[in-house]
């Protein structure tokens, strides 16, 4: 049986499941080694790509283990969640700041020195965390939670089980998009559901024998769209945090530049409701006819089988 056309096996997600892992492996081991801003990005969402790839699984999954690997991976992401912000808001807020000219050159100045001091700060945390036996605990115990044998309980059925969670999890988007709000909070869990989706599907859709590049292409644009809103919403809240002098100066001069992205993009987000549509994520099964020759054919090549003594 081939995962392509009749649905995947529990040994197909067995080896899907080890493939996320190693590839977070992989990005841990660059962070360690120089926590940049392109290895931190990548190495979250290695993170919450396999915590979406096994929550989307969890009817196959031993509920037990899959508690602890979730756990885990969500500290690890929210780990590597101040550096990140500290980044972007870094790039973002000076991007604008020079943009929208709303800065004298000398206030623009003062902005960058505080970003900077922000980034370092969460750098130094970052690199502390890295050393921590904490740490290490939980790479290993992670390490140890997916590789355990008793962590798939997948059946016959497992294809079956796949295409019904991620269906259920574009209708849950589906329903978060059109009961959207202009609400900070409400934006952001759509968010959430709009890159869980994401994740889920490009790991499972393969394995279901879909390939639907415009639906997940919809879907990266829903998430910058949504990501930049994010990126000033948290702005605003940074610079109303920095206090007197600076703060009152530089959200007072910021704010209408802020405020025209968050519109910008809330607009952006309305059309992008319109266009929206969900795959078809029924597994391709293959015809009677079709299963039938291709048991001719697996016979007719496989080698004579040997009897045995008590057959």
């Amino acid at each position: 049986m081939t995962a392509g056309r009749t649905g995947p096996r529990a040994d197909d997600l067995r080896r899907l499941i080890e493939t996320r892992h190693a590839a977070l492996r992989a990005e841990l081991g660059a962070v360690e080694r120089s926590p940049g801003r392109d290895a931190i990005h990548r190495t979250r969402v290695a993170a919450r790509s396999l915590r979406s790839l096994l929550a989307t699984l969890k009817p196959l999954l031993r509920p037990s283990l899959l508690a602890r690997a979730r756990r885990d991976l969500r500290n690890m992401a929210a780990e590597l969640g101040d550096v990140r912000e500290a980044d972007v808001r870094r790039a973002w807020l000076a991007d604008l700041a020079r943009d929208s000219e709303a800065l004298s050159p000398g206030a623009c100045r003062a902005l960058e020195l505080e970003l900077d001091r922000d980034r370092d700060a969460s750098r130094k945390r970052l690199r502390r965390h890295l050393q921590s036996q904490a740490y290490r605990e939980r790479s290993l115990r992670l390490a140890a939670t997916l590789g355990d044998r008793r962590f798939m309980t997948a059946g016959r059925n497992a294809g079956e089980v796949v295409a019904l969670r991620l269906q259920r999890r574009w209708q849950r988007l589906r329903r978060a998009f059109d009961a959207r709000s202009a609400d900070p909070e409400a934006l952001h869990e759509l968010r959430l559901a709009a890159k869980h989706t994401r994740y889920a599907s490009e790991a499972l859709m393969p394995l279901l024998g879909i390939e639907d590049r415009k639906a997940l292409k919809d879907l990266k644009r829903l998430q910058d769209c949504l990501g930049e809103h994010r990126d000033a919403t948290e702005a605003l809240a940074w610079l109303a945090s920095l206090g007197e002098p600076l703060g009152p100066v530089l959200l007072g001069r910021l704010e209408d530049p802020i405020g025209r992205v968050r519109s910008r993009r809330l607009r952006e987000l309305d059309g992008l409701a319109k266009r929206f549509k969900m795959p078809r994520l029924a597994p391709r099964v293959a015809t009677p006819g079709r299963r039938r020759a291709a048991g001719r054919s697996a016979r007719s090549s496989a080698p004579p089988r040997r009897r045995s003594p008590s057959s």
